[in-house]
């Protein structure tokens, strides 16, 4: 299964940060678990995927501090026909937060063709 732009399983399953050591094991059942979570079978069923084999494969890499981290979406909602990159930005780990809902961030467009960037502030 992929992101194919009419199917997204972004913020669907779970994702663990700054898990010590003798966490990990533990961390990777609890994602692999959330393959069967109800949000994720409705949302298959919901896209005709049920008949099909789940399956799911768990990054684990160490997690540095960071001054800033964010997300880039290859596909601007808001003008889906423009060649733009829309790059969110928050300061710290950020925690995953883009996925849990409406946060201060930094927000950019990046024109891909001008290869420039226009800064916007979020409310």
């Amino acid at each position: 299964m992929g992101e194919d732009g009419e199917l997204s399983f972004a913020g669907l399953h779970e994702s663990f940060l700054q898990v010590p050591a003798s966490g990990v094991l533990e961390a990777v059942k609890k994602v692999w678990a959330s393959l069967y979570s109800p949000g994720a079978l409705s949302y298959r069923r919901h896209a005709g995927l049920l008949g099909e084999e789940a399956a799911m494969a768990v990054l684990c890499q160490e997690v540095i501090n960071s001054r800033a981290s964010g997300v880039a979406h290859s596909l601007d909602l808001e003008a889906p026909a423009s060649d733009t990159l829309v790059i969110y930005a928050y300061p710290g780990l950020g925690a995953w937060s883009w996925m849990a809902g409406p946060i201060w961030t930094d927000l950019w467009w990046r024109d891909a063709s001008r290869l420039r960037c226009r800064p916007k502030i979020s409310p």
